[in-house]
């Protein structure tokens, strides 16, 4: 990945030259790799600030995606489940135009024995993740955030449960 000491600014040829390079077939992952390019921080700015952007870049994903061959590979493997570990959701991960569809990650749990068991170990850490989160969310509730706080917990409880019933008993 590219390393630069500043923010690199939204320039529209910049940009115009990334969408090509994507619909052209090429990974994001690579692309910040290139040190002429914007790093995966760049790109995250440039979305936030020009949301026609991040039009532009989720639809060129998304035709490049289905273009291309959905092999396994073990390093994002890796990543969705470290992204899972961390609390987020499939969905969350795999909305990253750096990670595979939803589809291809269902497609490898079909498919793969060895990424089905690291999935699963990696929801029972979720849920640890998950649990911890109530507790710091009822340790900082104050009287005039109670209510918010009672229906995150309630919303994380009903998780917890599905991915650790038999560890935590609810659900």
């Amino acid at each position: 990945m590219a390393d630069r000491a500043r923010a690199l600014p939204y320039d529209e040829d910049l940009a115009q030259r990334v969408l090509d390079r994507i619909a052209a077939g090429e990974l994001l992952r690579d692309l910040w790799r290139d040190p002429a390019m914007p790093t995966r921080g760049d790109l995250k700015r440039w979305r936030h600030a020009d949301p026609s952007f991040e039009d532009q870049l989720r639809a060129v994903v998304n035709r490049a995606r289905a273009r291309r061959m959905t092999t396994y590979d073990a390093d994002v493997a890796d990543e969705i489940c470290e992204g899972l570990c961390e609390g987020l959701s499939l969905r969350q991960i795999c909305a990253d135009p750096a990670m595979p569809s939803l589809t291809t990650v269902y497609l490898w749990l079909h498919e793969r024995v060895e990424f089905r068991r690291n999935i699963a170990t990696a929801r029972e850490l979720q849920g640890d993740h998950l649990a911890d989160q109530v507790l710091e969310i009822a340790e900082s509730a104050t009287r005039e955030t109670l209510p918010t706080a009672r229906l995150q917990i309630a919303a994380l409880r009903w998780r917890v449960g599905k991915l650790s019933a038999p560890k935590y008993g609810v659900g």
